[in-house]
């Protein structure tokens, strides 16, 4: 069986190349219970530096997998571009899917784990053969309904919610038929009940009444105001007369 892993410390600081078949044994080998058959060409190009490796991974091929409503096999094809760089550091760690952290003393990278990831990855959830992938489509497409209105039906509808304060004819007329009003209808009579349009005639307060204007030739005079008001007119000799101390 073919090694898919890479010697990093014996390679030179620059472009390597790597090509690789992918075969059943090589799903057996790194894992079936997702995928168990395949075929599959990898073209690797791992570019070595100071600091980092960067590792390019282009697959192409085609995956058998079992539709999940017939049960008959089919081909899933994929075509899969792939980048990973490996950065140096102290502790081996997966910072993401596309960068990694890799130790000094790190002598071999495993290309193939990464290979066989970026497949299982890529196949569906839900596996349906070609066939029956067009005709739900299909049905799909069938079950949508498109429901539109014309410009003018939209104004009038407008126009009638407006005209019925914010609400619908419909929500009006049956208000209307459960109060026992009708629409456009002043007053309604229950009985011997009767509602009144208007309450009855607005008086005003005394500070927004209009004061009457004054007769030519004879000045307008106020009525007194505070003690002078309660005080009678002046008696004989001049003298105010008081008002009498109430009981």
């Amino acid at each position: 069986m073919k090694d898919f892993s890479v010697n990093i410390i014996g390679l030179s600081k620059k472009v390597h190349l790597f090509h690789f078949e992918l075969k059943d044994d090589f799903f057996e080998r790194y894992g079936k219970e997702v995928l168990s058959k395949g075929d599959f060409d990898a073209k690797v190009s791992l570019d070595k530096r100071e600091t980092f490796i960067e590792v390019d991974f282009k697959i192409s091929g085609h995956a058998e997998l079992i539709c999940d409503r017939s049960l008959e096999p089919f081909n899933y094809n994929l075509n899969l571009d792939r980048k990973v760089i490996f950065k140096y550091g102290d502790e081996p760690q997966e910072v993401s899917d596309e960068i990694v952290i890799i130790t000094r003393d790190q002598d071999s990278i495993d290309l193939g784990q990464f290979m066989y990831e970026f497949i299982v990855l890529s196949i569906p959830i839900k596996k349906l053969h070609p066939d029956l992938k067009n005709t739900e489509e299909d049905e799909d497409e069938s079950n949508i309904r498109i429901i539109y209105s014309t410009s003018t039906e939209y104004e009038q509808e407008k126009k009638e919610d407006e005209g019925a304060g914010g609400q619908s004819v419909g929500q009006k007329r049956s208000i209307a038929e459960a109060t026992g009003k009708g629409l456009g209808q002043p007053a309604a009579q229950c009985g011997n009940h009767r509602e009144k349009a208007y309450p009855g005639p607005l008086r005003l307060p005394p500070s927004h009444r209009p004061v009457p204007p004054s007769l030519p030739g004879r000045p307008t005079r106020r009525p007194p105001r505070g003690p002078a008001a309660r005080e009678r007119p002046s008696g004989p000799g001049g003298t105010p007369r008081s008002r009498p101390p109430g009981p």
